[in-house]
């Protein structure tokens, strides 16, 4: 696959996965929806596209998170990080079984 077509392939694939969360989110507080997007292993940009705030605000919301719990919100978002296929996985998994 040429570096172009990658390119606009991975586009529109977050372009759907920034879709599929908007969704799936819907009444979930910004907090619990930047700390779930966190455990999918999405980026800080794109957690703050989702939940219509900035990145500097997603930061400090896992952080703080983090502090509260001891590392256990990292501990999980690292053991998710196996590969981005297998994150991919998970979230399509996860947005199923919401929707059902």
């Amino acid at each position: 696959m040429e570096a172009e077509q990658f390119e606009v392939l991975s586009k529109k694939l977050d372009a759907i996965i920034v879709l599929l969360a908007m969704d799936k989110l819907e009444g979930k507080s910004k907090k619990d929806s930047t700390l779930l997007l966190n455990q999918f292993g999405l980026d800080y940009s794109t957690i703050a596209s989702i939940v219509d705030s900035t990145v500097r605000a997603v930061t400090v919301t896992i952080s703080d998170a983090k502090k509260a719990k001891g590392n256990n919100v990292a501990k999980k978002s690292m053991a998710t990080k196996d590969t981005p296929r297998e994150n991919l996985n998970e979230v399509v998994e996860v947005l199923d079984d919401a929707h059902q």
